[in-house]
């Protein structure tokens, strides 16, 4: 077993956002210190981590809550900075493309931002669980190629991903990006290291999705 990667990484807290690996993610950042923290990563290797806020008992973060250091989940996606703006209000606008997930191991002290050391964690699955792997991938095609008839202005994205993102972990990513709302199940999705168990989740979303679509389809009709 190879040894994970363990390095030092500026974070994010947002009460609103999961950052998958292999997806494109566009912040505006209005925090004290986001232009140094910038800065710093840009001179650095320019990664940067993206933590969902955690409220009590992992419920949403409201706003008050976000104005104060809050309580962060220990998985993030920690994604490369590929464009970067400072602005003339003292906000900045960054695109990451999304690198890995990762696990907190410990927060860092710092003055202006927030930082941790972080390591990288793998995708992993049961190699004698091959053939349940590629049932749970079929499924979740099955699913995604459903939505794309059901809502066709989807389906040259869904098909993009479908022929793109032949790892099942891969392709989960990427659809969980697109297709699920809700970030008590994002964050779920990207904490989940085993990639039979992932690719499930997500396939799940999009049978619900299917679901509520087929429901509003016949409200309409």
């Amino acid at each position: 077993m190879t040894q994970s990667e363990i390095f030092e990484v500026a974070i994010v807290p947002l009460p609103d956002v999961v950052l998958f690996p292999r997806t494109l993610l566009a912040l505006r950042l209005a925090e004290p210190g986001c232009q140094a923290m910038a800065a710093d990563c840009l001179a650095g290797d320019r990664r940067l981590g993206v933590v969902l806020m955690k409220g009590p008992n992992g419920s949403a973060v409201g706003p008050a809550e976000s104005q104060r250091r809050p309580a962060i989940h220990k998985v993030l996606g920690v994604g490369v900075i590929v464009d970067h703006e400072n602005l003339p209000d003292g906000t900045c606008s960054l695109k990451l493309e999304g690198a890995c997930r990762a696990m907190i191991l410990d927060e860092l002290p710092g003055e202006f931002y927030r930082s941790a050391r972080v390591e990288v964690v793998k995708d992993y699955y049961d190699v004698d669980r091959r053939e349940e792997l590629e049932d749970s991938r079929s499924r979740l095609a099955r699913q995604s190629r459903l939505l794309a008839k059901q809502m066709p202005d989807f389906a040259d994205l869904i098909d993009r991903i479908l022929s793109t993102a032949r790892h099942p972990g891969i392709l989960a990513d990427q659809l969980a990006h697109h297709f699920v709302a809700d970030l008590y199940d994002r964050q779920s999705i990207l904490g989940e290291y085993d990639v039979i168990r992932r690719v499930d989740l997500v396939a799940i979303q999009m049978e619900s999705l299917n679901r509520r679509v087929r429901r509003e389809q016949r409200k309409a009709s």
